[in-house]
């Protein structure tokens, strides 16, 4: 019966211990985002522009030569075709 109550000791213990844990790295993770710097919101709607017309730039430049590769596939199959008869 004594170790019945050695073994609820001990769990009260470790849940107690386990709680502090807890706590301290709450307090701590706390403590490291107050010594963050934040982005102003005119910093990212700054980049935020950047993105979005960097993305459209980009895409753009892909559709266009993609439109290139495919005209110039077109060309070898015609002039295939006339040739080859």
């Amino acid at each position: 019966m004594l170790e019945g109550k050695k073994n609820g000791s001990a769990a009260a213990q470790d849940s107690a211990l386990s709680a502090h844990k807890v706590g301290d790295f709450i307090g701590d993770m706390k403590d490291e985002l107050a010594k963050v710097t934040w982005t102003s919101r005119e910093e990212m709607q700054l980049y935020i522009k950047v993105v979005v017309l960097s993305t459209l730039v980009f895409g753009l430049g892909i559709y266009v030569a993609d439109l290139l590769i495919q005209s110039v596939l077109f060309g070898l199959g015609t002039l295939v075709r006339v040739i080859g008869g």
